[in-house]
């Protein structure tokens, strides 16, 4: 059975500023307080292109079903699944709903030192591994060739990657958007193995990182999620099924 197990959403611009502090932190908390839901504060550390390491913020839900990193060029919101067969459909539909209500209100917290979003995206996971050796010769040969939705880009036999673009219409402004499809077995164990044990499904949707215009306020941010959603459900009924 195929699981659908990690939901993200990104969101780029220059939060170089936000640093970890315990100012920050409490601004951050206190705005969620607000609006009845908590947050637990926690670090991480990212390493920056110059090869300097900075603490950075990240926070969890209460239930941790959520998880925030504030990087420096993007801010990632996250949720895993703890159940081996990942989401329900309902509780995808309220976490769809979670994130953007999380991003909504960080992004009024830090809308004084930073600007709009300049690029969304839109990832999703789905893992499989229970496939009897006939399913994944029938899995394999059926990624090496080509899916419709995509033009294909073979990478190894372990790896298959397709990408197409779309101009999504996002209230009013065509946003030349990326679909990307990632296909890799799933190796179990440590070091080496030629044995495939499963497969890991991915697709990222998202804006072009060539429009540097910060542009996506909250309504967008909305009409983004929900034009991505469709074209995951698109891609769940060609390559899922």
């Amino acid at each position: 059975m195929i699981a659908n197990v990690v939901y993200g959403l990104s969101v780029f611009s220059d939060y170089a500023n936000i640093s970890y502090s315990n100012e920050n932190i409490l601004e951050i908390v206190s705005e969620f307080e607000k609006n009845k839901l908590k947050l637990l504060p926690s670090i991480f550390h990212e390493v920056r292109p110059n090869g300097m390491v900075e603490e950075r913020m990240q926070f969890f839900s209460e239930d941790k079903a959520i998880v925030i990193f504030i990087y420096s060029d993007r801010i990632l919101l996250q949720s895993i699944s703890s159940s081996k067969s990942g989401f329900k459909q309902r509780e995808i539909e309220v976490l769809q709903k979670d994130l953007f209500k999380y991003i909504t209100l960080i992004l009024r917290v830090l809308s004084k030192r930073t600007s709009n979003p300049n690029r969304l995206a839109w990832v999703t996971s789905y893992i499989n591994f229970d496939l009897s050796d006939e399913k994944k010769s029938l899995f394999k040969d059926k990624f090496l060739n080509k899916v419709s939705f995509f033009t294909k880009n073979p990478l190894d036999d372990l790896l298959v990657r397709y990408a197409a673009q779309r101009d999504l219409n996002v209230l009013g402004d065509v946003e030349k958007t990326n679909i990307v499809l990632t296909i890799a077995s799933v190796l179990a164990g440590l070091g080496p193995k030629l044995d495939v044990d499963g497969y890991r499904i991915d697709y990222d949707i998202n804006t072009w990182h060539g429009d540097k215009r910060s542009r996506f306020d909250s309504e967008k941010i909305k009409a983004f999620i929900e034009q991505a959603v469709v074209i995951q459900k698109q891609l769940d009924e060609e390559v899922i099924s």
